[in-house]
């Protein structure tokens, strides 16, 4: 994402915010920074980044009950000829001048900006054991379910992060499909509450946790399967010019009769955790002692591997495939959720001190 386009991805959360919450209907002008309503600017917009450090901060300013007339004091962002305007000017001039309350204004408004954004958590490039990945996870929802009795939940959660080798089963799994002896496993075993079949995690497997409340989204489920499969096959092939395809009956994402990416959820009041694992550079041995997801007539493959095949066994950087495989799925994530990222750093979110730390491999 360069900078044109975070500005324009901020534009959009103030569009869709003001629709969603005011029914007001915001746009952009050609030229210029910001969201207009008519010829009046109600919001203004102002950074500083660098985004190849992924250093970005300022931000975006939204008049919501603002006084207006020291506006009249300067020509607001040097533009001339475009007057400025408040939520609570426009409401009140499309409802005959009924009073609203200043403060449950500016709570709905900050509520609605909230809502159109993803809290990121980067961890593309770290060795995360499954455990302290699930209680994360599970303290995030916990932390979201009450504020849903508040009615104070607000924006979505995203975990990029890899795991050390492990085995998770859903919970109706069978231990059939585990090719070895379970009481001396090859790796961890995890049995958890996401759906499907035994999978295999392990370093250059990319996985990503979206933690979403669906009704800010689409209460369907099956919507949000094939939404999570739309973002794989548009990374693989937007980054990599790897066509894959979903597969009638089954959920993932594949290439050929091969597998490269699981999706498994779990979702309670509507909100879901879990997510989906690409295998980017994963030894792919693991998966031999399975049955991996359950279907036996399909193999697993990954995207070094589909790229050395195409290319006759040509060299490749892990890390470097690692990064464009994170990368083009943040973006595709974001576009077909229609979410604006707020990075977070590392590993933050720390209500329980066991987990701060980030285990590196």
């Amino acid at each position: 994402m360069d900078l044109d386009m975070y500005l324009r991805s901020l534009e959009e959360v103030i569009i869709r915010a003001l629709k969603s919450a005011f029914s007001i209907e915001a746009y952009r002008i050609q030229k210029h920074t910001g969201v207009w309503v008519g010829n009046e600017k109600v919001a203004a917009i102002g950074i500083h980044g660098c985004f190849n450090r992924f250093l970005v901060y300022h931000g975006l300013a939204l008049n919501v009950t603002t006084d207006l007339a020291p506006v009249k004091l300067i020509v607001p962002c040097g533009i001339k000829d475009c007057g400025i305007r408040s939520v609570k000017e426009i409401l009140g001039k499309a409802s005959d001048g009924s009073k609203v309350e200043d403060t449950l204004l500016m709570d709905v408004a900050y509520n609605s900006l909230m809502r159109e954004f993803v809290e990121l958590f980067n961890l593309s490039l770290a060795i995360v054991p499954y455990a302290d990945s699930w209680a994360w996870q599970k303290s995030i929802v916990t932390k979201r379910k009450g504020l849903v009795d508040r009615d104070e939940d607000c924006s979505d959660t995203l975990i990029a992060l890899q795991h050390p080798s492990a085995y998770t089963l859903g919970t109706g799994s069978s231990e059939d499909h585990l090719l070895f002896n379970v009481q001396d496993p090859p790796f961890e075993i995890h049995r958890i509450d996401r759906g499907g079949e035994v999978t295999y995690h392990g370093p250059g497997q990319l996985v990503m946790y979206p933690i979403l409340n669906l009704r800010y989204h689409k209460t369907d489920l099956h919507w949000y399967f094939r939404s999570l499969e739309e973002v794989i096959i548009r990374a693989l092939k937007s980054s990599f010019s790897i066509k894959a395809s979903r597969v009638d009956g089954l959920t993932g994402v594949w290439v050929g009769d091969q597998k490269v990416a699981a999706i498994g959820i779990h979702v309670s009041r509507w909100i879901s955790y879990h997510g989906l694992a690409l295998n980017v550079t994963t030894d792919l041995t693991p998966f031999e002692m399975i049955v991996p997801c359950g279907i036996k007539d399909r193999g697993i493959g990954s995207i070094k591997e589909i790229l050395q095949k195409a290319s006759g066994g040509r060299e490749m950087n892990d890390t470097s495939l690692m990064d464009i495989a994170y990368k083009s799925l943040i973006e595709e994530f974001t576009e077909i959720f229609n979410l604006s990222l707020e990075c977070r750093p590392d590993w933050s979110l720390q209500e329980n001190n066991s987990l701060n730390q980030v285990h590196n491999g």
